[in-house]
């Protein structure tokens, strides 16, 4: 939970704070306090002790207001700082505060013995190398691993990311060197989902092999596949569209504007839509290369998966490790975005990858 200090324009403090959770959203705002409301100037602790009329407006983290003007019990007999509200102030208005040296989270119950589960060490909050670790010597499958992945909570909802998070945030942005809050972690590298790695490696193979196996399809085995027509064309250019005339000549004209007074006879692929057979060679071997290709790939589907489940488990690793961050403030954040240069994901080198599977 972060508390920041309000400042008017002219630079004066106000008499009034707002809180923000680690992600920058406004969770409360203190509009009055003793009769004290926003935009007056005020001391930075108040002598007011016993049990303080405070007033504020509370939202939910998507920004709805869910209250406003509501009365905030705070029994005691301690002075409230009006600038930096006491923790007990907080635990008052029904805010947990929570320090960066706070201890993770524990973790869900561990699934029985028959479960691959029970391997992840319990204390493990992102236990990604040691799922990693199995998968790769064969005691799990991908199926298996999913089982544990789907029952981990995502990084940034545990206690140890928020902990960390608080460790690596600095004290001013690294783009303009702005304090003014919220500062937020920008990651320059994300890691590739499962599907987005086993898509790259998917196209990888095909790029490797596509050529290959064109190039080993005879014009037989393509004409094999080849279903043409008999259809009347233009005798200059070969096309099917045309038109015939009754009162002008030539009497037929094609959508080229050739004129002539017979059409021929060609043959015609409805497949790619040609009268010109080397091109129709040419579809029905990309045909044929395609479904090839597609049996390689459904063949070999299993060594695909696991290795884009070691990569993708390798890059999640190395991101909750939070060492490729930048503290930025919203504005530096926000043109980072936009142009391009942050949060690039991780890319798989163009390399062969014949080698890493054994196809059929």
């Amino acid at each position: 939970m972060n508390v920041y200090q309000m400042y008017a324009h002219n630079g004066h403090q106000v008499g009034f704070w707002i809180v923000r959770d680690s992600w920058g959203n406004t969770l409360a705002r203190v509009i009055e306090i003793e009769g004290a409301t926003a935009g007056h100037k005020l001391p930075g602790r108040a002598p007011y002790h016993g049990n303080p009329r405070v007033l504020a407006d509370f939202y939910s983290t998507s920004g709805k207001l869910l209250s406003q003007r509501s009365e905030v019990s705070c029994p005691g007999t301690y002075a409230y700082d009006l600038v930096q509200p006491s923790p007990e102030l907080l635990a008052a208005m029904g805010f947990s505060v929570e320090l960066p040296t706070a201890q993770p989270a524990a973790p869900a119950a561990v699934p029985p013995a028959a479960s691959p589960a029970e391997a992840v060490p319990a204390a493990t909050t992102f236990p990604y190398q040691d799922i990693r670790a199995h998968v790769e010597q064969g005691e799990w499958s991908v199926a298996q691993a999913f089982e544990v992945l789907k029952k981990l909570p995502k990084p940034w909802e545990t206690a140890e990311w928020k902990a960390k998070r608080q460790d690596v945030l600095k004290d001013q942005c690294e783009g303009c060197g702005s304090q003014e809050p919220p500062l937020v972690l920008l990651n320059r590298q994300l890691p590739l989902s499962y599907p987005d790695v086993k898509t790259q490696v998917r196209n990888s193979i095909l790029a490797e092999l596509g050529r290959s196996v064109f190039d080993n399809i005879t014009d037989e085995q393509a004409a094999a596949v080849m279903r043409s027509e008999k259809r009347q064309a233009c005798p200059t250019c070969g096309i099917i569209n045309i038109r015939s005339r009754k009162s002008m000549k030539p009497t037929f004209l094609c959508g080229r504007n050739h004129g002539f007074e017979q059409p021929v006879e060609l043959d015609y692929y409805p497949i790619p839509k040609t009268t010109d057979r080397a091109k129709a060679l040419q579809a029905a071997k990309n045909y044929l290369a395609s479904v090839q290709l597609q049996a390689v790939l459904k063949a070999n589907d299993e060594a695909v998966s696991r290795f884009a489940l070691l990569e993708s488990l390798a890059q999640s690793a190395e991101y909750v490790k939070m060492e490729a961050v930048t503290t930025l403030c919203r504005p530096c954040h926000y043109r980072a975005r936009a142009e391009g240069i942050a949060n690039k994901e991780w890319k798989l080198p163009l390399v062969p990858l014949i080698s890493r599977f054994v196809f059929s």
